[in-house]
């Protein structure tokens, strides 16, 4: 995370920044300094803050103070204190922001996601970086192979939102003949049918792909699927194997998009678009989130 101090006086500064961090959470370096920071001059003051097993989980707003000396001067000036915030896990928020929709805000370790309030469709992906991957089209749609039960227009959903630990319920349709389920983990959101109340099976699922690459088309960089031995091996889009993992490249990236499948699953590619069943039945799910380029081996194993 990086701070910018920007030195409005007449002189030279030197300073640290100092934090009030709650139980649990530590910041490195301790004490981030900056200085001799030049009169208008700005400086980007890198932190990071590191949340142990005892970090309650939740959003929480931290006070934090720039203390700093002008010149050669032996008093140290002190500010008053300044709130900035700080997610431990997963965490959902209600944002209502009108003219706009509104929506759930989902806050993780390495992405921000939107849910529209109103019909339950995630049209809102970013990086930790807060680079935005998907801007105002469905992440997923879903149908029972003839009717489509989740897509962009639908009406007489419901949706049930847990804040912490984050997670999502919906009912597509006022008939409750399915619900599915999201949760929130660190790098990744995972969605699965509910048994108890889908009665079709299996489900099949679409991912639209519209990704936002402003230097260039994403290109899947991996995609491992699991051959007739049951083994791991590398494929590409049109293999007829099933694909337990695909990782999605965006050129000069940061963070590539990555996707798992449990179980694997037969996997349609079309450009950056995927179609693909999930069982509504037997606790089949697939997930998305961001890797490091070239990790997505690592990452749909959990580590």
């Amino acid at each position: 995370m990086s701070f910018s101090v920007k030195n409005t006086l007449k002189q030279s500064i030197t300073g640290a920044l100092a934090f009030e961090l709650p139980a649990g959470v530590t910041v490195e370096p301790p004490s981030p300094q900056f200085g001799p920071l030049a009169p208008g001059a700005t400086a980007q003051v890198q932190t990071m803050f590191v949340a142990g097993k005892q970090a309650t989980q939740g959003r929480r707003l931290i006070p934090y103070r720039v203390s700093y000396r002008t010149g050669n001067a032996a008093e140290e000036i002190r500010t008053a204190a300044l709130p900035f915030a700080v997610v431990v896990g997963s965490v959902l928020e209600y944002v209502y922001r009108h003219p706009e929709r509104n929506v759930f805000r989902v806050t993780a370790e390495r992405y921000i996601a939107e849910m529209d309030m109103d019909h339950g469709l995630t049209r809102y992906l970013a990086d930790d970086d807060e680079t935005v991957r998907l801007k105002d089209s469905p992440l997923f749609t879903f149908s029972d192979g003839k009717k489509p039960w989740l897509f962009e227009g639908c009406t007489n959903n419901s949706t049930w939102p847990s804040s912490v630990p984050a997670a999502l319920t919906g009912a597509p349709s006022s008939y409750g003949d399915c619900r599915y389920r999201m949760s929130f983990g660190p790098d990744r959101i995972t969605v699965h049918m509910d048994a108890g109340w889908t009665r079709f099976d299996p489900t099949y699922f679409t991912v639209p792909g519209p990704w936002v690459s402003p230097q260039g088309a994403p290109t899947w960089a991996r995609i491992i699927a699991v051959g007739a031995s049951g083994k791991e091996v590398e494929a590409k889009p049109g293999t007829e194997l099933k694909i337990a993992a695909a990782e999605l490249a965006f050129p000069g990236a940061k963070w590539h998009l990555a996707f798992a499948f449990t179980r694997p699953q037969p996997v349609t590619f079309n450009g950056t678009e995927m179609q693909f069943p999930i069982g509504s039945l037997n606790g089949d799910s697939w997930s998305v989130g961001f890797c490091k380029p070239g990790e997505v081996d690592a990452w749909h194993k959990g580590q």
